[in-house]
C-alpha cells in the first residue's frame, strides 16, 4: 500500500516535472496528423483531375461552325448620335433626255455620231440630201416673183382708174374690178412667201442638230436611208443631273421635306454615295397603292451615274 502510494507520488512528480513538455508533444503529433490528412486530400485531388483531364482528352471535341464574313457583313462600331434613317428605293432618270425625229422627208446624206459618244449643244449629228428640196425653193421663189410682178401691175392699173373715174371715162363697177383685182394679186404674193419661207425652213431642218449637250443614246438612222416626217433618229440624255423618284407610304410622308439633303447609293457602287435633295413631293398619291412619289435631284459631276440603275436613298 505504501509502496504503491509512493510510486504513484513519484510519478505524480514525474508528470507534474515533464507535463508540459508532453503536453507540448501531443499538440504537435495532432498538428502534424492535420497536416498529413489535408496533404492526402490535396494528392487525391489532383489525381482526380488528371483523371478526368485524360479521359477529357480521349472523348471527340465537339463541331464548330466557321463563318466567313465579307467586308459589306462587317460594320466597325463607332460613338456618335443615334438616328432613325428612312431608306427610300426607285431608279435614276436624266433630267433631261428627248427623242430627235425628222421634220422633212429626205435621204440621209450623212450621219456623224455613235451611241455612247458625247455631244455638245448644237453640234451637227446628221445631214439630209437637199436636192429635192433646192428644187421646191427655186420654184417657190420663182412663184413669188410672178406674184409681186401681179401686184405691182394690179396697184398701176388701180391707180390709173382713179384718174379715169374722175373723168368718168370708166364706170364705177370697173374700178371696183381693178381694186379686186389688186387685192388677189397682194393676197397671192403674201401666200407665196409663207410657202417660200416654209420650204426654206425644211431647208434647214435638213441638218439635225443637238439641242443640248449630252449623251447620244440611241442612233435609229444610217446614211442612205430613206427618212419620213416624225421618223426616230436619235436619243439624247443628259448625265449632268438626275432625278430619282421613289414611291414613299403615307405614315412616313412627315419625314421628308422638300429641300432635304439625302445620301443616294445606286448599283454597283458600293462604296460610292451621290449627293441628292429633295425637289418635289407629288401631290397626289398613286390610287392603287396609296404611295406618294417623291422626286430628288442628284449631281453627277463626275459622269458615273447611268440612267436606269436602281438606287437606295437615305434620309
Amino acid at each position: 500500500m505504501d509502496a504503491s502510494l509512493s510510486g504513484g507520488a513519484t510519478a505524480l512528480r514525474w508528470f507534474n516535472g515533464k507535463g508540459l513538455k508532453m503536453k507540448k508533444s501531443a499538440e504537435m503529433v495532432v498538428a502534424g496528423w492535420r497536416l498529413g490528412a489535408i496533404g492526402g486530400v490535396l494528392v487525391a485531388a489532383v489525381m482526380c483531375s488528371a483523371c478526368s483531364g485524360s479521359v477529357a482528352q480521349g472523348s471527340a471535341a465537339p463541331s464548330v461552325a466557321v463563318l466567313e464574313l465579307t467586308n459589306n457583313d462587317v460594320v466597325r462600331v463607332t460613338h456618335g448620335p443615334l438616328q432613325s434613317t428612312l431608306v427610300l428605293s426607285g431608279s435614276l432618270a436624266p433630267m433631261r433626255q428627248t427623242v430627235l425625229s425628222a421634220a422633212v422627208e429626205a435621204p440621209v446624206a450623212e450621219v456623224l455620231v455613235r451611241p455612247g459618244e458625247a455631244v455638245k449643244s448644237g453640234q451637227l449629228l446628221a445631214r439630209f440630201d437637199t436636192v429635192d428640196l433646192r428644187n421646191q425653193v427655186a420654184a417657190r421663189a420663182a412663184a413669188l416673183e410672178k406674184s409681186h410682178a401681179s401686184v405691182m401691175l394690179a396697184e398701176k392699173n388701180r391707180n390709173r382708174s382713179a384718174d379715169l373715174l374722175a373723168r368718168n371715162f370708166i364706170s364705177a363697177n370697173s374700178v371696183d374690178t381693178l381694186e379686186s383685182n389688186y387685192a388677189v394679186a397682194a393676197a397671192q404674193m403674201k401666200a407665196d412667201q409663207v410657202q417660200l419661207k416654209i420650204i426654206q425652213q425644211s431647208m434647214h431642218d435638213t441638218q439635225i442638230r443637238a439641242p443640248f449637250a449630252g449623251v447620244i443614246a440611241e442612233r435609229l438612222v444610217e446614211p442612205g436611208e430613206r427618212i419620213a416626217i416624225n421618223q426616230k433618229l436619235f436619243s439624247i440624255v443628259d448625265l449632268s443631273e438626275f432625278e430619282f423618284v421613289a414611291a414613299l407610304p403615307m405614315e412616313q410622308l412627315r419625314l421628308v421635306k422638300v429641300g432635304q439633303d439625302v445620301a443616294v447609293q445606286a448599283d454597283g457602287f458600293a462604296n460610292k454615295s451621290f449627293t441628292g435633295k429633295v425637289e418635289r413631293i407629288a401631290p397626289v398619291a398613286l390610287s392603287g397603292s396609296r404611295m406618294v412619289s417623291v422626286y430628288v435631284r442628284v449631281k453627277n459631276d463626275e459622269g458615273m451615274l447611268k440612267a436606269g440603275l436602281f438606287a437606295q436613298a437615305g434620309a
